[in-house]
């Protein structure tokens, strides 16, 4: 157990090894996750409890008795106690050349005979060194074709967990609820970082995650509230809210108040921006291609239609089509049909 001047949600990344699954069902919001609690043994023997959602396959019938590498925060459970609540559940290399060839051999298409052979010709390091370096399979003698192939895809997710692990652990430290993160990291494919880095507002495109949490993640980050990217992000926002809506595209006055809208709703009171400014966000949009404005002037929309670039040219597309039929008259008859 964590010390008691430890503080409720401090963020904690530690090695410990498996006691037992005390609790494991089928996630409410993830096909692919599971909901565990565990029992766990950390450094010098102390036991500790961790719960939340992980990866399906990470926990396998072997993994009892294994080392896990644990990124969450602590919290105070109101009738379970303090615990662990888990961000990235990511198994550990074992050690000894007999625990890496049993773990190895988990991989699909790999085997307790060629796991060995591996850990033998490159040493405890066989996992490190296939991802760094994929023509390290060459020196291992006798292999298939197909047993090349499942030891490289091994490597490869292995690679790919500790990407996500990192992702994970990454976004829990600026606010992200663990759950989501690991939405996240998986969304992203190991590079959340790179991406959510340069824009925050992209944690939105995860199931689950609204705008204003999004929002939350990027101030977290460093972003001041009233930035101009914000602005442009709550934009793009409203546009493709108006999209699953119905709306193929928005006058700007209706864009502009509904910007407006969202960010005094969402505060702070003191960075809510003016109509110039959304205007001024919608003009670097567009100079970028993110959006476009149909600026013909008529007496309902003076200030043009702002369209996503895919729904303006779904429209003109339609549009077209329906102008072909009327010239040939088809519209009518496929309308008496129906």
């Amino acid at each position: 157990m964590p010390p008691a001047a430890v503080a409720e949600n401090t963020m904690v990344s530690l090695t410990a090894t498996l006691i037992r699954v005390v609790f494991s069902a089928p996630s409410r919001r993830d096909a692919g996750a599971v909901f565990v609690v565990l029992a766990l043994e950390g450094e010098g023997g102390a036991t500790l409890k961790a719960s939340g959602e992980v990866d399906a396959d990470v926990l396998g019938p072997d993994a009892e008795g294994r080392a896990f590498r644990v990124h969450g925060r602590w919290v105070d459970h109101p009738k379970y106690g303090r615990q662990v609540e888990i961000a990235a559940l990511v198994p550990e290399a074992p050690r000894t050349a007999e625990g890496l060839a049993k773990h190895l051999a988990r991989f699909e298409g790999v085997g307790p005979a060629t796991a060995r052979r591996v850990v033998e010709v490159l040493g405890a390091g066989c996992l490190d060194a296939l991802t760094a370096d994929p023509s390290a399979v060459d020196r291992i003698p006798g292999l298939t074709q197909a047993q090349r192939k499942a030891l490289l895809n091994a490597a490869a997710k292995w690679r790919r967990a500790g990407r996500t692990e990192r992702d994970a652990a990454w976004l829990v430290e600026h606010g992200v609820g663990p759950a989501l993160a690991q939405r996240a990291a998986k969304r992203f494919k190991g590079r959340a970082q790179v991406l959510l880095a340069s824009d925050p507002w992209r944690l939105a495109e995860v199931d689950g995650c609204g705008f204003p949490t999004a929002d939350g993640f990027a101030q977290a980050l460093g972003v001041a509230p009233g930035a101009p990217a914000r602005i442009r992000a709550a934009v793009l926002h409203g546009l493709s809210e108006a999209a699953g809506e119905g709306h193929a595209c928005l006058p700007a006055q209706v864009l502009t108040m509904r910007v407006l809208r969202l960010l005094k709703k969402i505060g702070p009171a003191d960075a809510v921006p003016q109509g110039r400014d959304v205007a001024a966000a919608v003009d670097f949009l567009a100079a970028g291609g993110k959006v476009l404005v149909d600026r013909g002037v008529s007496p309902r929309n003076p200030m043009g239609l702002v369209y996503l670039p895919g729904l303006m040219l779904a429209e003109i597309t339609v549009a077209e089509w329906f102008k072909a039929k009327s010239k040939g008259g088809e519209i009518h008859g496929e309308a008496a049909e129906g």
